[in-house]
């Protein structure tokens, strides 16, 4: 994948906007077992984000999960289907400090979250894993947990289904 480009604004004391950073992501990490790239364009610490400052806020380590009722946005690689052993997964959640998110499944790359998360597919495409197929609306809004990726598809927007629609 090419670099993320992340283009950050401020206002300054006459309240006009300006570049604060205009680059690639704040962060990148591509993880040692599969190869997925995560490139990180934000992280707020609480949910009234702060504009105060010009420090890039995406700067620290690449981690699972946002700070504590805080946000984190990034862009993550994903790669077609054909690197999904145990032990390369296993890498992959410990390299983001995730290890205690894997679930007991017979899919290595199932595992649990207690944030929402959302889920846009910028290129290629994704269906659920057959074994998943119950906890799925339909293919385009299944958790990436449960997702095998291939190329070639267009973009397809994701959102998590309700208990309820089981």
């Amino acid at each position: 994948m090419a670099p993320v480009r992340r283009v950050v604004t401020a206002t300054d004391s006459d309240g006009r906007s300006y570049f604060v950073l205009d680059g690639e992501a704040g962060a990148v990490l591509e993880q040692p077992g599969r190869g997925l790239v995560f490139h990180e364009l934000w992280v707020t610490e609480g949910p009234l984000a702060s504009n105060e400052g010009i420090d890039d806020a995406a700067a620290g380590p690449v981690e699972h999960h946002p700070p504590r009722a805080g946000t984190r946005i990034r862009v993550v690689e994903f790669h077609p289907d054909d690197r999904h052993d145990a032990e390369a997964v296993q890498a992959d959640f410990e390299a983001i400090d995730a290890l205690h998110t894997l679930t007991d499944s017979d899919d290595p790359t199932m595992h649990r979250n207690d944030t929402v998360d959302y889920n846009i597919v910028l290129s290629g495409g994704s269906t659920p894993a057959p074994t998943l197929a119950r906890f799925c609306c339909d293919p385009a809004t299944c958790s990436s947990s449960g997702v095998r990726t291939t190329p070639g598809a267009t973009v397809a927007p994701r959102r998590a289904c309700s208990p309820r629609s089981w």
